[in-house]
C-alpha cells in the first residue's frame, strides 16, 4: 500500500480520498453500465477523485477544518457528466465519464482543495494540464468507449 510522509508530517495513504459524490440518480445510472461491462471499479461507488492518495483517517479532524474553511463559501454548483472517453494509466485501461458542464467548478474546486492540503498532489501532477476531473465507469484489458 502507498504510503508516504510528508512536509506537513502527516502520512498519505492510497486507501483514502478527498473526493465528490455523486447524487443518486447518477449513481445508478453509472453502476448499470458497470453490471453490463465488468463491475466497479476498486469495489466503490462512482466518485469524483480530487485529492488521491489522501492523508491517513488519524489526521482527517485537522485536514476536515482546514478544508471547510477553503470551501465554506463555494457556491453549489452543478456538473454534467456526458462524455465517454478511455484513458491508461499503469497500462490499465479505463472508461471515464469526463464532465461536459461544470468542469471549470471541479478544476477550481480541486485547486483551492490543494491549497489547504498541498502535499495531496498526485493527482495534480499526472498530466501536462494537471487535474482532469471524471468519473471512472470501469477498466478493462482494452478499452473501447463505442461499447459502453
Amino acid at each position: 500500500m502507498y504510503s508516504s510522509s510528508n512536509q506537513s508530517g502527516y502520512r498519505k495513504v492510497e486507501r483514502t480520498a478527498a473526493a465528490v459524490l455523486l447524487p443518486k440518480d447518477a449513481v445508478s445510472a453509472i453502476q448499470r453500465v458497470r453490471e453490463r461491462h465488468g463491475g466497479s471499479p476498486e469495489g466503490c461507488e462512482p466518485h469524483v477523485d480530487m485529492l488521491r492518495p489522501f492523508v491517513d483517517t488519524a489526521h482527517f479532524g485537522t485536514i476536515g477544518d482546514a478544508i471547510k474553511e477553503t470551501v465554506s463559501w463555494l457556491a453549489p454548483f452543478e456538473v454534467e457528466l456526458g462524455r465517454f472517453c478511455s484513458i491508461v494509466r499503469d497500462a490499465r485501461h479505463a472508461i471515464v465519464l469526463e464532465p461536459t458542464a461544470g468542469a471549470y467548478d471541479l478544476r477550481d474546486l480541486g485547486r483551492r482543495l490543494l491549497a489547504a492540503v498541498p502535499d495531496c498532489d498526485d493527482l495534480a501532477t499526472l498530466g501536462p494540464d494537471g487535474f482532469a476531473p471524471h468519473v471512472v465507469v470501469g477498466h478493462w484489458p482494452q478499452a473501447n468507449v463505442d461499447d459502453v
